[in-house]
This record gives C-alpha cells, structure tokens and sequence, in this order.
C-alpha cells in the first residue's frame, strides 16, 4: 500500500457531519466528540481562522464563490494532513462545490443529519447570521435550497440520519453504531 493509499485509509475513522443548516451538526457534532473522546473542529471556524476573517466578512468581500473556494481549500488541506481521529462539523452547502464530495468522503466517515424545511425554519428562527437567507421569505428559500441540495447531500453521505425529531443522545448513539458496522 502506498502513502497516500495508507493516509486515506487512516482518514476514515474520522466523522465527517454534513447537512443543511440547522440540522445539528455544530451540537451532534460536540456531543459526538465527548462520547467518542475525538477532538471536533468546525469547518467554518477553520476557515475563519485561514481567512482571518468572518464568514459574513467572507461573503460581503468575496462572494460566495470566494467562501466556497476557501471551504475547498480548508477540506483538502484536511483530507492532505491525514489527521486521524477527528469531528468536523461541515457547512450547511459544502456539497454544493462537486470537487468537495470526494474529498469530504477521504476525509472520513460522512454523516448526512437529515431533516425538513419547517424544522430548519423553526431552529434557524430570525437568525441574521446566515448570509444566504437574507431575504423577506426565508421559508420558500430553505426549501428550494434544500431541494437543490438533497442530492448532492446523499452523493456525499456514507450514512443518512433523519434529526428532526431525534434527541441528540440518540442521534449519537446512532452514529456510533453506523461507524462500528461500516
């Protein structure tokens, strides 16, 4: 087996969480790391940290074409260190870039947090911190996000967990049982 062969390999007992935002990720994802004692990093504070600016600075200045690119960037950076034994919470639309569906899969173990437009709006509420849903209807804009997005999310995913009305423990537990049969 070559390096690179042995590097992807490794990556796999990463967990990988991906799914529209509001579904989770950011809370299953630290829950995750305490049960399974695995350190968790979100993507978008990675990025963040890359860009030495926020996301909605990021979008302001550069677009979402620019946050995207950056996103790519930061996943492959990942997926090239090899690092093992990690949580990464993703991005509600990193699938959206098609170069990052095979790169989030080398990166580890990919868990699609599954759940509907009404349970988006009430989560996300009047959240003004997300820079694509900046707009007066923001119900008919989840769900046509979601609907565009639905197929890349299940290109991406090694494992589809429905989270609308889950509790996080047993979202978890879930998990951690997909991981131990795949």
């Amino acid at each position: 087996m070559t390096g690179n062969q042995e590097k992807r390999r490794a990556c796999r007992n990463n967990i990988v969480l991906v799914g529209f935002m509001g579904s989770g990720k950011t809370t299953i994802g630290r829950e995750l790391s305490k049960t399974l004692m695995m350190p968790r990093f979100d993507l978008d504070d990675l990025i963040e940290e890359r860009e030495r600016r926020t996301i909605p600075e990021i979008f302001a200045e550069s677009g979402e074409a620019g946050f995207r690119k950056a996103e790519t960037q930061v996943i492959s950076s990942l997926v090239r260190s090899g690092a093992q034994g990690y949580v990464y919470s993703t991005g509600g639309g990193c699938v959206t870039v098609a170069e990052n569906i095979p790169l989030l899969k080398e990166l580890g173990l990919v868990v699609y947090l599954k759940i509907s437009p009404e349970t988006v709006i009430r989560r996300i509420g009047r959240d003004t911190s997300r820079p694509l849903l900046q707009t007066p209807d923001r119900e008919s804009r989840v769900k046509q996000m979601m609907e565009e997005r639905e197929p890349m999310y299940q290109a991406a995913a090694d494992v589809v967990i429905e989270a609308d009305h889950g509790r996080i423990p047993e979202i978890v537990d879930e998990i951690c049982r997909a991981r131990k049969e795949l």
